[in-house]
């Protein structure tokens, strides 16, 4: 009796399907397939049925129709405007941030003690 590759169930008899690749058996529950579905299917896609597994390690489709950003430069601008434009056109800009004095940071300052029982308030919350 063959086990199925997907749940290590024992197969049934007559429903299971098996991978033209690997030769691996699945199960209909394994391989998504109903009861109804698996028998109105033509013998010639149970041969070249693939399950999940083997399907996942063909090459993805051809993307060559896939519309991509022209590289090319527009001949109406003079060359150090273009140039300077298409390199900032993917600068993303941040404001800077003003320094603060160290004056004006907090004058409270954190003694071992006030943090040991700010810990203790903590954990005695929990």
């Amino acid at each position: 009796m063959f086990s199925c590759a997907g749940c290590k169930q024992s197969l049934p008899k007559k429903e299971f399907i098996s991978c033209s690749k690997c030769k691996l058996k699945y199960d209909l529950q394994c391989a998504n397939l109903s009861s109804k579905e698996f028998k109105q299917l033509e013998p010639q896609f149970k041969n070249v049925w693939k399950c999940p597994e083997c399907r996942s390690k063909e090459p993805k489709i051809d993307n060559t129709n896939t519309p991509v950003r022209s590289s090319t430069i527009n001949a109406s601008c003079s060359k150090l405007s273009c140039n300077d434009s298409m390199e900032l056109s993917n600068i993303t800009l941040r404001k800077k941030h003003s320094k603060s004095s160290p004056d004006a940071a907090s004058n409270e300052y954190i003694t071992v003690e006030t943090l040991r029982d700010m810990l203790k308030l903590e954990l005695a919350n929990t």
